[in-house]
């Protein structure tokens, strides 16, 4: 059976700030990101992904915006950044978190991954995997942010990293092309393609949407989600018209997983 593919407004935050990204780097602020997320909640999107660059000590501050959300809506919400333990993870399911997405810390110390589904459940772990690929055609790599907020590269391929970390515990991937993120320019439907053939858990796509049609191009490549940031923001009518838009391609044409 093929389930509802899901559609989920992703902002990025930090300080409170909310930040329009180019190539998951060049952030530059464009309001307020409660106010924000609240007008996204409002039209009870399937999901909510919110990811923090703040620094680990900015967690408990991000804590509070999630406990803040939590109170207002029963959206799903998926909450990342600054995730180095257990602990910290502790703080954002407490705060209301249904899941938390992982990055850096799991990519420092992979049991991470495993600490957190073995006391939460895989359902609750999502792996976010930031890649690039160096030409048309190469393998995409996964990247790891440095200390100056640039990338580099972090010695593994994307889908080799993908299936370990469905090994160590993780529910869902989500595949982030950093070089198209911000661009408008597309999804990047080889990398969906190949993630979705050969993991053993759903895929989440992000990085390139402008239009619904990257988006419904997203699913039938595979991705049984896909996280639309920036392209949301500019757009009188926002999610409605993007799900509308999904809701009206047929299912047949779709290859979301259940």
């Amino acid at each position: 059976m093929t389930a509802r593919p899901r559609l989920l407004p992703l902002l990025l935050t930090q300080k409170g700030r909310l930040l329009r990204a180019v190539g998951f780097s060049d952030r530059r602020p464009l309001g307020d990101s409660e106010s924000a997320a609240r007008r996204f909640l409002g039209w009870e999107p399937d999901e909510l992904l919110l990811l923090s660059v703040d620094d680990p000590n900015g967690a408990r501050e991000f804590a509070d915006l999630v406990a803040r959300l939590r109170r207002i809506s029963a959206v799903p919400l998926t909450v990342g950044g600054g995730i180095s333990s257990r602990e910290t993870a502790a703080l954002l399911f407490h705060a209301g978190a249904d899941r938390v997405a992982l990055n850096a810390g799991a990519l420092a110390r992979p049991d991470l991954i495993s600490e957190v589904a073995d006391r939460w459940g895989s359902q609750a772990v999502v792996m976010t995997l930031v890649c690039s690929q160096s030409a048309p055609g190469r393998a995409w790599r996964v990247e790891r942010r440095t200390a100056d907020g640039g990338y580099l590269d972090a010695g593994t391929q994307a889908l080799d990293w993908a299936l370990a970390c469905a090994k160590l515990g993780a529910g869902e991937i989500l595949a982030i092309d950093r070089q198209r993120d911000g661009t408008g320019l597309g999804l990047p439907l080889p990398l969906i393609e190949t993630l979705a053939r050969e993991l053993p858990v759903p895929l989440m796509a992000a990085g390139g949407v402008d239009g619904p049609e990257d988006v419904v191009d997203g699913f039938a490549a595979g991705a049984a989600a896909v996280a639309v940031g920036n392209a949301l923001h500019y757009r009188e009518l926002g999610y409605p018209h993007f799900r509308s838009a999904v809701d009206e391609v047929p299912a047949e044409t779709r290859r979301a997983v259940a």
